[in-house]
């Protein structure tokens, strides 16, 4: 009965030692910003991870070449020409048990355009007579 136990125990032990714990989740983006002009252009940023994660929060006037991935990736962001306003958005990465990864996307304002009046009046009469 003895030796029963014994093997049992010694069954047990080898059985719990091959157990692995799995990592724990790693995520992480860089740079952290990204800055584009008002004209149409495209910027990267690394995604780093062990383990599977998405990109949330993009807006209609960004592509993002992948939304979702595993392990460690370059992403492309494209801003689409901007004709108003600056605008702003904030991507997040995220994965299951790792804490969200914000990325800052800025886009400049468009430049105003500037208009000539091919005919300019002047206001007013200043004492100028038809010659």
């Amino acid at each position: 009965m003895n030796r029963k136990v014994f093997f049992t125990i010694i069954a047990a032990a080898f059985a719990l030692s091959g157990c692995k714990k799995d990592k724990d989740p790693e995520l992480g983006a860089s740079p952290a910003s990204l800055s584009f002009a008002a004209t149409e252009e495209a910027k990267t940023f690394n995604v780093t991870s062990n383990v599977d994660w998405t990109i949330s929060g993009k807006p209609d006037w960004l592509t993002i070449s992948d939304a979702s991935g595993k392990g460690d990736k370059q992403i492309t962001v494209t801003a689409a020409a901007n004709t108003g306003a600056q605008r702003e958005a904030t991507l997040t990465v995220a994965a299951k048990g790792a804490k969200d990864v914000p990325i800052t996307v800025m886009q400049a304002a468009a430049e105003a355009a500037a208009s000539v009046n091919p005919n300019p009046t002047l206001p007013g009469d200043f004492g100028i007579e038809n010659l």
